[in-house]
């Protein structure tokens, strides 16, 4: 069992190292996470409800993780690995969706 845990810690850590080094490196995640944060603040202007916020951040995790996955096949076309970093906006996705049934 404990080998397990450390299996699934050692997992998060390297998708989470590796979404910050995709958002370090790559432009095009840098421009989707501005244009994402404008949405954001106008879902907050605008005092979307939360079915619209759910579909606010399933658009922002959909854009965000077809990026990551066009990053990775870029890079294994280069013979690089970079595979894991579209996880980490799908598992956020999933943890923020739940966040909202969690507090409804």
């Amino acid at each position: 069992m404990l080998k397990f845990i450390t299996g699934r810690t050692k997992a998060i850590y390297y998708s989470i190292k590796g979404a910050f080094h995709l958002v370090k490196t790559e432009h095009s995640i840098q421009a989707q996470l501005f244009i994402s944060l404008f949405f954001v603040l106008a879902g907050f202007y605008f005092n979307l409800s939360n079915i619209e916020w759910l579909f606010v951040v399933l658009a922002i995790s959909l854009v965000l993780t077809a990026e990551s996955l066009n990053s990775a096949i870029e890079k294994v076309a280069d013979f690089k690995r970079y595979c894991c970093r579209c996880c980490f906006f799908c598992i956020s996705f999933c943890f923020c969706s739940n966040l909202r049934n969690i507090h409804s």
